[in-house]
């Protein structure tokens, strides 16, 4: 990162807001270390790994560098989406200055032919049944509301029904799994923050995302079943259908006989 990074951290931290003349050498920055570390992920998990872009910032660089700027000045954060082959979904990395922390996280739709929302947390548990790691919170976001409810994984473990948080007249809609990093001092620093990033990233991927998969509803079913025959049991034979009939009266048949041969 640049030179102006720590002083940025530091000013967001004391309740200032970034300068454009210093976000704009953060930004170019920033989008570097997101190619850097699309290149790096690729190379660990051994496929290529894309940044997710709208159409309008791969259309115009310029707005991205615009947009990415106005959300570093005016909210203190930045952030980037990574794409990988068939995982359940992106990968998104936030820096955040006013925390001092890196997350990463990828969020998944709850299952939505569970009925109970202990049912719906239990199944993305079983999904990180293995997971031995610490500074990974569980968010549950909630059809209807913009808040959300977050708590560490350990506890969500401990206790399924706490992730409700008195919502248990509401349904889960999605989930969203992060792992955090809050280390102050390395995330100020010029080079360690680069460290960090390039370490918490593909450990997320390696430990977590792999592991996660997304709810897909049931096929449907048939609602009335269908009588399968074999060709046998279509029409049973018999054995005048050996016969092939011919045009005309045949010599089984019996004749009409015509009026004028009629005795009167």
């Amino acid at each position: 990162m640049p030179k102006e990074w720590s002083d940025a951290v530091d000013k967001v931290q004391a309740g200032g807001k970034v300068t454009k003349n210093d976000g704009e050498a953060i930004v170019e920055a920033w989008h570097q270390e997101v190619r850097d570390l699309a290149l790096i992920m690729s190379r660990i998990i051994s496929c290529r790994i894309g940044v997710k872009m709208s159409r309008a910032h791969i259309l115009n660089q310029d707005k991205r560098i615009d947009d990415d700027l106005k959300c570093l000045c005016d909210k203190g954060f930045l952030s980037a989406e990574f794409e990988v082959p068939n995982a359940a979904s992106h990968i998104l990395v936030t820096a955040d200055l006013q925390t001092r922390s890196l997350r990463v996280s990828m969020q998944i739709d709850a299952p939505k032919d569970r009925v109970r929302n202990s049912a719906r947390v239990n199944w993305l548990l079983r999904q990180l049944k293995d997971l031995e790691l610490k500074d990974v919170f569980v968010c549950a976001l909630w059809v209807g509301r913009s808040t959300r409810t977050v708590f560490p994984l350990a506890e969500i473990r401990d206790d399924p029904g706490k992730l409700e948080d008195g919502n248990s007249n509401l349904e889960i809609k999605a989930f969203e799994i992060t792992l955090t990093s809050n280390s102050a001092r390395r995330f100020g620093g010029v080079r360690t923050f680069i460290e960090e990033i390039e370490h918490l990233a593909p450990k997320f991927y390696e430990m977590i995302g792999q592991h996660l998969e997304t709810w897909l509803p049931p096929p449907p079913k048939p609602k009335h079943s269908v009588q399968l025959k074999s060709e046998k049991e279509e029409k049973p034979k018999n054995d005048d259908e050996s016969v092939v009939s011919k045009p005309g009266n045949s010599h089984f048949e019996l004749l009409e006989i015509p009026d004028f041969l009629t005795r009167r």
